[in-house]
C-alpha cells in the first residue's frame, strides 16, 4: 500500500526539484507569461537552477540606483538564461546609508508596459545580503516556513551582471503581490496588506484596538498592496475587534472563522523556532509579513516575509540566541498575547514547534550544504561581498552549530512526548526494495511489513502510521508518515504491508533509513511504539 500525509510546496522543498519550463518570449512589450503559471514562474525559482540575471541600463540611472533612490522607476532591459525582457521598470529596493556598488533592486513588469507579466511574476526582487555573512540566513528561513506549510514566497541564488559587470551573488526572492495570491490560493482580488514596523515609535503594535473606523488603521498603519483605491477594509476591524475587545472564552473559535488558524500559529512556531527577531513578533515591533484575504474561503491568511535575521544572527558563534524562549515578546501584542493562557491555541502552537524541529530541523542540514556548494565558487568571485571567503566558508557549519544548540534548547522546555496506549505494540517483520546506494534525486519504491502485537486495533481513524526514525520524524527520504488504508483494520497478531517510493536527498552522503509505527492521536509529535526496522544506511551519489 502507498500513502502520505502531506503534499504541495514542502514535498516540492524536500526533493528540491521543479519543473523547469520552456523558454518564453519576454522582449518588447509583448506578455511572456505563455504556458502554464505554475511552469513558468517555478523555472524561475527552481531550487536546482544558480542562474545569471542580466541588466542593462544608463550609467545615470545606475549611479540613482546604487545612491538608494527608491521614488522613481528606471527604464532597463533585463536578461536571464537566453531570455530578455526590454522596457522593465527598475529602482533601489532600500535606501542605504551610502552609495553602494551592490545595491538591493527591485523589477516591476508592467510599469512602461501595461499588463505585462514575466512569466506570470509582477514583481521581482533582487537582495544583496549586505547584512548576512553567511548569505544563507533568509533562503534557509522562508524555506523552513514552506517547509512548515507556512505561506512564504520562493527563494534562490543567483548571479546579477549590470552593463557587462559582474556584481556578485544576490538572493532573488518572489514578491507578495497578485502573482503570488493567484499561485497559492487560486484568486487575487482579496485585500494584501503589508505590516513593516513602525519607524519612528518602537514596540508600535499595529493590533492594537484604534476603533470601528477602517480609515484610522488602512493605509496608514496597515499598508495595502490590493484595493489601494476605493476598497473596504472592514476585516481588518473585524480581525482586531476580536482580538482585543472578544471574551477570552470565545476568542479563539471566532478567530478560526476570521483567519486560518493553524497556519496562523504555524508561522509563529516556526518565527520562534528560527529565532526570527524581526518578524511579528519583533523585538522594535510588528514587522515583515503580509495578510491576504481569501476569496475562496473568506479568511485572511499570514505570510511570512524576509527572516534574514534569524539563526542567530548577527553572531556567527553557533550559540547566539538559541535559548530564544517560546514566548518572547508574545505579550508586547494584541496578535498574541491572548495564546499562551488559551489552552487549545498554546498546545496547538507548541506542537507545531516540536514539528518544526523534527521536521524541517531533520533535513535542513542537507539544505545548507545543498546551497552553499551551489553557490560556493560564484561567492569567492563577488567583489562586494560583507565578508572574506574563509567567513563565508564558516558559515554553513556555525548555522548548523546553532541548529543543534536551538534543538536542544527546545527539547529541553518542550512537553514531554507522549507516551504509547497501554496496548500498543508492534514487532518489525520485513523490508524489500531498500537500495544500498542511490544517485542524487533518484526515487526507489520500497516495502516493509509490521505486525500487531499489541491489544489494540490499528486503524486509519484511530491515527496509526509507520514514522520515519533515526532522526525521529524526519523527512530525508520525502515523507514522515506512511498511512493505512482508509478501510484497513489491523488486529492482534495481523500484518500489514506498507509500500511507499522514497526520494533520496540531492546532495550526496550517507543517510539512515529506518521506520516503526506511530499513534499520532495524541499529537505532540506522535507516541512511537514497537520495534524498528533494522537502520540501512544509504549512500547517496
Amino acid at each position: 500500500m502507498m500513502g502520505t500525509d502531506r503534499v504541495g510546496t514542502r514535498g516540492l522543498a524536500i526533493l528540491l526539484l521543479a519543473a523547469l519550463a520552456p523558454a518564453c518570449g519576454g522582449g518588447g512589450g509583448s506578455s511572456s507569461s505563455s504556458g502554464s503559471s505554475k511552469a513558468a514562474s517555478d523555472a524561475v525559482f527552481d531550487d536546482t537552477l544558480f542562474a545569471t540575471f542580466t541588466v542593462t541600463l544608463s550609467d545615470v540611472d545606475w549611479t540613482y540606483i546604487q545612491n538608494g533612490d527608491k521614488d522613481i522607476w528606471r527604464t532597463a532591459e533585463l536578461g536571464w538564461q537566453g531570455e530578455t525582457v526590454k522596457n522593465v521598470a527598475v529602482r533601489a529596493a532600500n535606501s542605504p546609508a551610502a552609495s553602494t556598488p551592490k545595491p538591493s533592486i527591485r523589477f516591476k513588469f508592467d510599469e512602461f508596459v501595461p499588463d505585462r507579466k514575466w512569466r506570470t511574476l509582477n514583481h521581482l526582487n533582487l537582495d544583496s545580503m549586505a547584512d548576512d555573512k553567511t548569505f544563507l540566513r533568509e533562503r534557509i528561513g522562508l524555506w523552513t516556513h514552506r517547509m512548515t506549510d507556512v505561506p512564504a514566497p520562493r527563494s534562490v541564488h543567483a548571479r546579477l551582471v549590470v552593463n557587462g559587470t559582474y556584481l556578485g551573488v544576490y538572493e532573488v526572492r518572489e514578491e507578495i503581490r497578485k502573482a503570488f495570491a493567484e499561485k497559492h490560493w487560486g484568486n487575487n482580488d482579496g485585500n494584501l496588506y503589508e505590516i513593516q514596523k513602525n519607524e519612528t515609535v518602537v514596540g508600535f503594535d499595529h493590533y492594537a484596538w484604534r476603533g470601528t473606523d477602517p480609515t484610522t488603521y488602512v493605509p496608514s498603519i496597515w499598508e495595502p498592496k490590493t484595493n489601494e483605491v476605493g476598497g473596504t477594509y472592514t476585516d481588518v476591524v473585524a480581525l482586531l475587534d476580536v482580538l482585543n475587545n472578544a471574551p477570552a472564552a470565545s476568542r479563539r473559535a471566532q478567530l478560526d472563522t476570521l483567519i486560518d488558524l493553524s497556519d496562523y500559529l504555524a508561522y509563529l512556531a516556526v518565527s520562534t523556532t528560527i529565532a526570527d527577531p524581526d518578524g511579528l513578533t519583533g523585538e522594535k515591533g510588528n514587522n515583515n509579513h503580509y495578510w491576504y484575504h481569501r476569496e475562496d474561503n473568506n479568511k485572511m491568511e499570514i505570510v511570512a516575509w524576509d527572516p534574514d535575521k534569524s539563526f542567530g544572527y548577527p553572531q556567527l558563534d553557533g550559540t547566539f540566541n538559541s535559548n530564544f524562549g517560546l514566548w518572547t515578546r508574545f505579550s508586547q501584542s494584541a496578535a498574541t498575547s491572548w495564546i499562551q493562557a488559551e489552552p487549545v491555541a498554546s498546545a496547538s502552537y507548541l506542537h507545531k514547534v516540536r514539528k518544526v524541529t523534527d521536521e524541517a530541523f531533520s533535513v535542513i542540514g542537507i539544505q545548507i550544504d545543498y546551497v552553499y556548494a551551489q553557490i560556493r565558487h560564484a561567492v569567492y568571485a563577488d567583489p562586494y561581498k560583507p565578508m572574506t571567503n574563509a567567513e563565508f566558508d564558516q558559515g554553513p557549519a556555525k548555522l548548523k552549530q546553532w541548529i543543534v544548540s536551538r534543538r536542544t534548547y527546545l527539547d529541553g522546555v518542550l512537553p514531554a512526548r507522549p507516551e504509547p496506549l497501554a496496548g500498543d505494540n508492534a514487532d518489525f517483520v520485513s523490508q524489500s526494495g531498500v537500495p544500498s546506494t542511490m544517485s542524487a534525486g533518484q526515487t526507489a519504491t520500497v516495502t516493509l511489513v509490521m505486525e500487531n502485537t499489541g491489544t489494540t486495533t490499528w486503524t486509519a481513524a484511530g491515527e496509526y502510521k509507520l514514522t520515519s526514525r533515526g532522526n525521529r520524524n524526519n523527512l530525508i527520504w520525502g515523507d514522515n508518515r506512511i498511512k493505512l488504508a482508509a478501510a484497513a483494520s489491523i488486529g492482534t497478531l495481523e500484518q500489514v504491508t506498507f509500500r511507499f517510493p522514497i526520494t533520496a536527498p540531492l546532495l550526496p552522503g550517507i543517510y539512515p533509513f529506518q521506520w516503526s509505527m506511530v499513534n499520532d492521536s495524541s499529537g505532540g509529535g506522535g507516541a512511537v511504539f514497537g520495534g524498528t526496522s533494522p537502520t540501512v544506511m544509504i549512500t547517496v551519489n
